[in-house]
């Protein structure tokens, strides 16, 4: 565009009034714009942040783990025959996203490899649902999973980015659940309904498992798959879950929060500030009791088992499964290197930390697996 430098350079107006925003802050934070102006110094033309605290951001390109994660997401809803999107830009400009994948329904994957805060995952999660997105973030770092809770999130198993690319199975080891209905006997604890003793009943847990990456992008978008928000003592807990175990556990605590309530209650929650003149107090009350407490920190959901004794079943009502007298417990392969977990994880049976993953996905000690397997 000819004489476009001219015509911003020549304009002198405040500079939030002059329209020239910085992409990569409005990719981390789309609802603080941070302005900039025009400057030249040294002969060299220069775009400078009007807040003097931000410092130039580094040329950065996309880390080969990035690249392969997203051209394996598009090439897995490729194959199954979804349509794929890399690079979804809104229209606006205030969103774009790694990856979209277009089924039954629309999901919008995000590959974050490097530090982000937590409300810029909530805000650009934000942005997906208003375009029709369900969000969905993925990472192999432990660390950032937890920042990713803001949105239905999955932590995956590291791999180096040729495997990845060569397609090598890829095990998601966090931000996927199933609900689990395990007899009274073995949870640990007491009974989470009687808070006491022993029971005969089938209690619901929530469950890790760990599905392919593959099978997530594919489920996701197939509806198989679905997040849900599930509040717990001192957080909500976002995560990945078949439709069946959303419908039961919903109908059994008499329904779960969606995002757009969340976002309702929070400004519900928000009361008008008024000033008035107070006589200063002259008296120190630091050391003295009072009814003022800080609010707990808040719990991350870390992989484990946690409770859903909301659904209970009578044990009379549970078939047991039948093994002819005589028979030795079946004998599973166990020797796929894609069973072993990168970190222990209870085992669906018995509790204890499990290394393996059974036919299904879900963690099991051997023993454990070929003696309920019959």
């Amino acid at each position: 565009m000819p004489g476009l430098w001219e015509l911003l350079y020549s304009d002198k107006r405040p500079v939030a009034q002059r329209g020239l925003q910085c992409l990569e802050c409005r990719a981390e934070r789309p609802h603080c714009p941070e302005w900039m102006f025009l400057r030249v110094r040294n002969g060299q033309r220069e775009a400078v942040h009007f807040n003097s605290s931000i410092g130039e951001h580094s040329a950065k390109s996309e880390s080969d783990e990035h690249k392969a994660l997203k051209d394996r997401i598009a090439t897995t809803g490729d194959r199954e025959g979804f349509r794929v999107v890399t690079e979804d830009r809104a229209h606006d400009g205030a969103r774009r996203t790694d990856v979209t994948v277009m089924g039954n329904v629309a999901v919008g994957w995000e590959i974050q490899v490097s530090n982000i805060s937590e409300s810029g995952v909530k805000q650009r999660a934000a942005l997906a649902r208003r375009d029709g997105l369900v969000p969905s973030w993925t990472t192999s770092t432990k660390k950032l999973s937890e920042v990713l809770r803001g949105a239905p999130w999955s932590l995956i198993v590291p791999r180096p980015w040729q495997e990845i690319r060569a397609g090598h199975e890829i095990r998601v080891a966090g931000g996927v659940r199933v609900l689990e209905m395990l007899q009274c006997v073995r949870i640990p604890g007491p009974c989470p309904v009687k808070r006491t003793g022993k029971c005969s009943d089938f209690h619901g847990i929530w469950e890790v498992y760990n599905p392919t990456l593959d099978d997530l992008v594919r489920g996701s978008a197939a509806g198989d798959w679905v997040p849900v928000i599930v509040p717990q003592s001192r957080w909500m807990n976002r995560f990945w879950t078949r439709p069946a175990d959303r419908d039961l556990y919903a109908a059994s605590v008499g329904g779960l929060p969606t995002e757009d309530e969340l976002a309702l209650g929070s400004r519900r929650r928000a009361v008008p500030s008024s000033l008035s003149q107070q006589e200063m107090e002259r008296i120190c009350r630091y050391g003295e009791v009072s009814a003022h407490r800080s609010p707990e920190r808040e719990v991350f959901d870390r992989g484990q088992r946690f409770d859903a004794s909301a659904v209970s079943i009578p044990g009379q009502r549970m078939p047991r499964p039948h093994r002819p007298t005589g028979t030795d417990p079946a004998l599973l392969d166990w020797s796929a290197k894609s069973r072993w977990l990168a970190q222990p994880q209870p085992c669906q049976h018995c509790g204890k930390p499990a290394s393996l993953l059974n036919d299904q996905g879900r963690p099991s000690h051997k023993v454990c697996q070929e003696q309920a397997a019959g």
